[in-house]
């Protein structure tokens, strides 16, 4: 097919526009003023990134409706922090499943409440655990409860070796390095006895904090640990308790992932989303786009979401 002169200067114009829209969109990203996943979000477009060749480490945070399941695999290792309440098991070994997941190289249970490791005796029973990671709490706040009779049980059942790190503790997974930076003590409240982890590959940072709140984000502060991160998962579900502006700011985070369902508490709140866009991350959750998942070769970081 010929074009005449004047479909030739359109076509021209056309694509000279793009061209320059494209460089332009690349321009203001570098300056954090905007992002190709805005434009993606503009148009109707679903941001899907196949990164496939050059995925090193993905971050697979797992729609288990308000509750924290966070699957890590970096190279050849692979990491679950938290599995959810009882009842959504299924989604969460299913999902390491369909990856073909059969061992953890680490677990880590940042705390003991149900939402965070209600399904971890499935889990014990299904996967080969080398090391299980669990904070130290007070005695008067163990929990009775059956769900946390059964986590130990399961534990006990399954022989998995149990460690209860300390802050400032390292743990090193072939490139992947785990820093332990809280809790700093013991606390009233079991939200602040949560392990918070920030894990590094190469270039690339991931803070995930479990339902920490600001007491022990004072005291991360306090400690003058470096906390600085490309993601961040938000605290306790995007509670008012946690996400104090000095952490957020400290933190700095491009990206945040808040990890939350529908409940009575109607989490988020407004304010955690608004001091999250005051510090300028770009906001997932969920309970509006799915599972969310980073995929990164150490430098780029790619998401890809399961919901539009």
């Amino acid at each position: 097919m010929k074009f005449n002169k004047k479909q030739k200067l359109i076509t021209l114009v056309v694509g000279s526009l793009l061209i320059v829209a494209a460089l332009l969109i690349s321009v203001l990203e570098n300056f954090g003023m905007i992002s190709w996943h805005d434009v993606y979000k503009s148009v109707g477009i679903k941001e899907v990134t196949d990164v496939s060749n050059t995925c090193e480490m993905s971050v697979h945070f797992i729609d288990v409706g308000k509750a924290d399941s966070i699957y890590v695999n970096c190279e050849d290792k692979d990491v679950l922090i938290d599995a959810g309440e009882q009842d959504t098991y299924n989604i969460v070994l299913e999902y390491l499943q369909k990856l073909g997941v059969k061992k953890l190289d680490l677990a880590i249970a940042t705390h003991p409440h149900s939402d965070h490791i209600g399904g971890f005796p499935e889990i014990l029973d299904e996967l080969k655990v080398s090391k299980l990671l669990m904070p130290k709490i007070k005695d008067e706040l163990v929990p009775t409860s059956r769900i946390y009779e059964k986590f130990l049980l399961a534990i006990e059942r399954n022989k998995v070796p149990i460690k209860f790190p300390y802050a400032g503790e390292t743990v090193n997974l072939g490139n992947l390095k785990i820093e332990v930076i809280a809790p700093n003590g013991f606390y009233d409240n079991i939200n602040n006895h949560s392990i918070v982890a920030k894990l590094t590959y190469k270039n690339v940072s991931v803070l995930l904090t479990g339902d920490a709140e600001k007491e022990s984000e004072r005291d991360i502060l306090n400690k003058n640990y470096n906390v600085k991160s490309n993601v961040l998962k938000v605290g306790h579900h995007g509670s008012r308790t946690s996400s104090t502006r000095e952490f957020l700011k400290a933190v700095n985070p491009v990206y945040a992932v808040i990890c939350v369902g529908e409940d009575k508490y109607n989490l988020p709140k407004k304010e955690t989303i608004n001091k999250l866009k005051d510090c300028g991350a770009r906001i997932y959750r969920t309970d509006l786009d799915g599972t969310v998942v980073l995929k990164t070769d150490g430098e780029k970081i790619d998401f890809i979401t399961s919901r539009q």
